[in-house]
């Protein structure tokens, strides 16, 4: 059984080593210039949910559920800002999943070293990935929203099978396609690495309750806030990520036990590590 929450906790209480790379999803929030502009151009009162799935690079705005356009879709960028904006989120996701696992690990990190280590499989996992969202927002503005609706099973489908692929070329060091595999392999058997994704999807949920009104309803304020406020979190959750696949398919680094009774867990780390043994919920 994952203890999700546990897991969230002790990883904000021992996020020392990296705690300098909050830095990444904050820059990176007030760079969704997309986001940013259609919270400023609603008028009106606005409450939601997101569902968010495990992503190398979360950001506040991944817990926000943004307005959307007067024709009930968007694109995050202009189409003709695409290479640019992916080439900027390779290079991001390479240097912090690569220094987040890194430093946890060692207690020290070469923010460029990753960059070197790990752009090229996470560049073409970056394309991949908006290629779909992409293809996913030109089919709605072609076929409607209703009709796009329809499809929403297919990209959480895609989200199961392919979540971990970023984060398996930094735990397991494999190439893009290796790491898809790998993740495809996974998710057919289900167990934790399914668990983890649905509590992911429902404690990013019931985070996003307060980022939302946050986030769209204060203006620049808001913004501002929701972005510094919602780093920490997103920090915390794709670090998170990483120490679990790091114990569930990687050297055994971080390890996290069953839940032993009620609202009782333990997150225990080899190697010479200690065990933490606490209440907790989740």
């Amino acid at each position: 059984m994952v203890a999700f929450l546990e897991l969230l906790v002790d990883t904000w209480r021992r996020k020392r080593p990296v705690v300098a790379l909050v830095a990444v999803p904050l820059v990176s929030a007030f760079l969704q210039y997309g986001d940013v502009e259609r919270v400023l151009a609603f008028d009106g009162v606005r409450f939601g949910v997101q569902f968010p799935f495990p992503a190398p690079l979360l950001t506040g705005w991944s817990f926000a559920s943004v307005p959307s356009t007067e024709s009930g879709l968007h694109v995050v960028e202009p189409v003709w800002l695409f290479p640019v904006t992916v080439a900027v989120e390779a290079v991001l996701v390479a240097g912090y999943l690569g220094s987040l696992d890194e430093g946890f690990r060692t207690g020290s990190y070469g923010f460029a070293a990753n960059v070197a280590s790990y752009v090229v499989p996470l560049f073409a996992y970056t394309v991949l990935a908006n290629a779909v969202v992409l293809g996913f927002g030109l089919l709605g503005l072609r076929v409607g929203v209703l009709a796009l609706v329809s499809a929403i099973p297919a990209l959480l489908a895609l989200g199961y099978l392919f979540w971990a692929a970023p984060f398996l070329v930094v735990v397991e060091d494999r190439g893009f396609l290796a790491a898809l595999r790998r993740s495809v392999a996974l998710a057919s058997e289900g167990g934790e690495y399914a668990e983890f994704f649905l509590k992911h999807l429902l404690v990013g949920a019931g985070v996003s309750l307060v980022m939302t009104p946050v986030m769209t309803n204060g203006g620049v304020v808001g913004v501002v806030v929701g972005a510094v406020v919602g780093a920490p979190v997103a920090f915390t959750f794709t670090l998170a990520t990483l120490r679990f696949l790091r114990a569930h398919v990687g050297d055994g680094h971080v390890a996290v036990d069953d839940v032993q009774g009620p609202g009782s867990g333990r997150i225990a780390e080899s190697g010479g590590g200690r065990d933490l043994s606490e209440n907790a919920s989740g």
